[in-house]
């Protein structure tokens, strides 16, 4: 049985990063080339490294570095054990970011020598030697890991009082290092670690841990991911996704991220299925269908796991979710000028109604000070009448 791992492991990879920078900046070419030389222990006609080694085995391999270039170029290497990232592909350069899993008992980096930093002269090349070791222990399956060849200073950063955002491009070329003892076949051994409402680069995501424990490759995976609401606000969200051709290496873990695409997180309780295969072959038991093509593999997994997002962590996450149109702010200048006018109406009304009140009271205190007078007129008139008449009446006598 031939071993398949997938291809294009020996290559010239991009590497981009977002980085504050005014304008966008591409690397110029690459000024060098790297080539692999195999030594008779190497396994299939494979284009990059896959040995065959003895318990505590050494074997020096050379790597060709030829300077194209019309000056000297300095050259960085590194060594890395293969980890799966987040999208469920198989990396052999350094990813510092991705930890390393608990079951990874031989750390390929461990297991290499070979000098950190090569200088080239123009138009010239150079052999590097590498020397691989094998543990001492016997085991069944591989140690995976790589060889990363990059320029020396190539920019990863911004400078100094750059602001912006651009794309920076480095280019390195990574050869893919694989061992092994023997050619017997053990199964990937996969198992679930989580489900959790995350983040990536401001998005909102359900991670769905899963971990490879098995010195192992998982390769052609497929999962089918169905995620269904519990409770009474949320049992009528779901979601669900067809993932394909996906890889893991052996003894390591990821986090693949489920995106919701602008959607916000509803909080409660959530019950997740997760259907898992690996290993397509024709004479594989389990089957799977996608897109009407049905497709049969060597392994299966199905996991199930109820998980919950509380409303603070709901909410912490929408509000930092750049993805989620966020309502705008209504322009409500037309309701504040009713109210002022409404409210100017009210106070000519109370001001109309209080001088009319003491208008009022003025005219009555006039009113009634006329009365008095005329009263007081009146009275004088009886008085002055009545002291005439009684004037008379004494004349008479």
């Amino acid at each position: 049985m031939k071993i398949q791992y997938k291809k294009s492991l020996f290559a010239l990879t991009l590497v981009s990063a977002f980085i504050a920078f005014p304008s966008l900046v591409h690397a110029a070419a690459i000024p060098f080339s790297v080539t692999p030389n195999f030594p008779t222990n190497q396994i299939q006609n494979e284009p990059f490294y896959y040995l065959k080694m003895t318990p505590g085995q050494k074997e020096t391999v050379n790597v060709t570095l030829f300077n194209t270039s019309s000056k000297s170029v300095t050259i960085d290497i590194e060594k890395a054990t293969a980890k799966t990232d987040m999208s469920g592909v198989v990396g052999y350069m350094p990813l510092p970011n991705i930890p390393i899993d608990s079951s990874l008992k031989y750390d390929m980096s461990k297991y290499m020598t070979v000098a950190s930093k090569v200088t080239i002269p123009a138009k010239t090349s150079e052999n590097i030697p590498v020397t691989i070791e094998m543990p001492n222990e016997s085991f069944d399956g591989v140690i995976a890991g790589g060889l990363t060849f990059k320029q020396e200073g190539q920019q990863t950063k911004p400078a100094k009082g750059q602001k912006g955002y651009a794309i920076i491009n480095n280019y390195q070329y990574v050869i893919d290092v694989i061992t092994r003892q023997n050619m017997n076949i053990i199964p990937p051994q996969l198992s679930l670690m989580n489900v959790k409402a995350s983040q990536v680069n401001l998005r909102n995501v359900i991670n769905i841990g899963l971990r490879n424990s098995a010195m192992a490759f998982a390769n052609q995976m497929d999962m089918k991911l169905n995620i269904n609401g519990l409770s009474k606000d949320n049992q009528n969200v779901s979601y669900s996704q067809d993932r394909q051709q996906m890889q893991m290496a052996p003894n390591t873990n990821f986090e693949y991220a489920y995106q919701l695409n602008g959607k916000s997180f509803v909080p409660g309780k959530y019950h997740a299925t997760i259907n898992v295969w690996a290993d397509q072959s024709s004479t594989g038991k389990y089957s799977n269908t996608v897109n009407g093509k049905t497709t049969n593999y060597l392994y299966h997994w199905t996991f199930d796991k109820d998980f919950t997002i509380t409303a603070a962590k709901a909410k912490a996450l929408n509000a930092k979710d750049v993805s989620i149109v966020k309502p705008k702010a209504q322009n409500n200048w037309w309701i504040w000028l009713i109210v002022g006018l409404l409210a100017l109406i009210i106070l000519g009304l109370l001001l109309w109604i209080i001088l009319s009140r003491r208008n009022k009271k003025d005219d009555d205190d006039t009113t009634k000070q006329v009365n008095v007078e005329t009263e007081k007129y009146e009275e004088a008139l009886r008085e002055e009448v009545k002291h005439e008449v009684e004037n008379q009446h004494d004349n008479i006598d």
